[in-house]
């Protein structure tokens, strides 16, 4: 029920996290709620254009204004939905191929902003997480241990833009990569627990006016516990919005100071088990995981010195073979130490049953993230 609550939670945050906004609300605007903006609404609608700062946000809403006169020359009223909020932009630098270093690699992003250009020049891309060598109370698993969560891949030189958008759905990014990562538990105990996997992934970004990226990625691996002695190998897949209109995985914020990026990431997870080794899984059973990621992420640009991020979510599946559900919660703070926010001092809650062990985890985690 816990599990249950977590997911909840997540959602939720995840939900306020689309629903925040740059600058000027313009159903605000509509005092009588009939949506559209009359004369007078469209004075004040002026002014407070006028109130913004100069750049990207007021000219925005500067050359719409025009349109709005021109509909209500035309029509005598004009509909709120004329007027579409301003969405704030970073600029991007996309990933260029070589060695990776992320807190995982085969559920993760190949492609998009590398670094993200600012004021006092790029930084890397704070939701892209690090890999992390943590601290760990872990009520379920006998007490503190060493904790890691990490993934090393090799992008590929070939790994380029296919193309740029078209009317249709259409190519525009794709990234292949081989990678080892570990994710688990080690307190010298038999209830060590965790997975490394070794593995391909592709990954394929279409794009278009409409849907400006929507990432399939598809990922053949071997697995085995922390411990090296179990057996596994499987295929996953896995499909993510990215910019849509709703917001989802969109940059955004307040005179830019404050992103929010909402999280959603279905995936198929089907894998064969040879040898379970130190999880609970089941030798000689297939599992078929249906589910995904989802959540809600914070960044605030300038808190601390040089940011910080704030993120909620959980992992959420249901495996198609058995009926069982695996719910693994997880709440998560990383403050940057340095300026190009490739190191970060992290403070991790997690809370659930991973697909990958099936082990119970309830686990308070400190220690350091770094990413490249």
């Amino acid at each position: 029920m816990k599990h249950l609550v977590f997911a909840a939670i997540a959602a939720a945050a995840g939900l306020f996290a689309s629903a925040a906004s740059a600058g000027i609300d313009p159903k605000s605007y509509d005092r009588n709620g009939n949506t559209t903006f009359e004369r007078s609404e469209l004075d004040r609608l002026k002014d407070g254009i006028s109130a913004l700062p100069k750049g990207p946000e007021r000219t925005h809403y500067e050359e719409r204004y025009e349109v709005l006169e021109y509909i209500f020359a035309r029509d005598g009223r004009v509909s709120v939905d004329e007027l579409p909020p301003y969405t704030k932009r970073a600029t991007c630098s996309p990933s260029k191929g070589g060695f990776v270093l992320r807190d995982r690699i085969s559920d993760k992003q190949l492609t998009g902003c590398e670094q993200i250009g600012e004021a006092g020049g790029p930084r890397y891309n704070p939701y892209k997480s690090g890999a992390s060598l943590s601290y760990s109370d872990d009520s379920s698993a006998g007490g503190t241990a060493l904790t890691v969560q990490a993934g090393i891949g090799y992008v590929f030189p070939w790994s380029a833009h296919g193309g740029g958008r078209t009317d249709g759905l259409s190519l525009t990014e794709r990234g292949f990569a081989l990678f080892l990562e570990a994710d688990g538990t080690k307190n010298g105990n038999p209830k060590d627990a965790g997975t490394v996997r070794l593995g391909f992934k592709g990954e394929f970004v279409f794009g278009s006016e409409d849907i400006p990226a929507l990432a399939l990625d598809f990922v053949g691996y071997a697995q085995s516990d922390i411990n090296l002695d179990g057996r596994a190998y499987g295929l996953q897949m896995g499909l993510t919005p990215y910019n849509a209109q709703a917001h989802i995985n969109s940059w955004y914020g307040k005179k830019g100071e404050n992103y929010y990026n909402f999280v959603i990431k279905p995936m198929l997870d089907v894998f064969h088990v040879d040898d379970a080794g130190t999880s609970a899984l089941t030798a000689g059973e297939s599992y078929a995981w249906l589910g995904g990621e989802f959540g809600a992420q914070f960044l605030a640009k300038n808190v601390l010195g040089n940011g910080m991020t704030a993120s909620i979510g959980a992992d959420a599946y249901w495996d198609l073979v058995s009926g069982q559900e695996a719910i693994d919660g997880y709440a998560r703070l990383d403050v940057f130490v340095n300026p190009e926010r490739t190191a970060a001092f992290r403070v991790e809650y997690r809370d659930g049953e991973p697909r990958t062990t099936l082990i119970e985890r309830d686990a308070l985690t400190v220690g350091l993230a770094l990413a490249f």
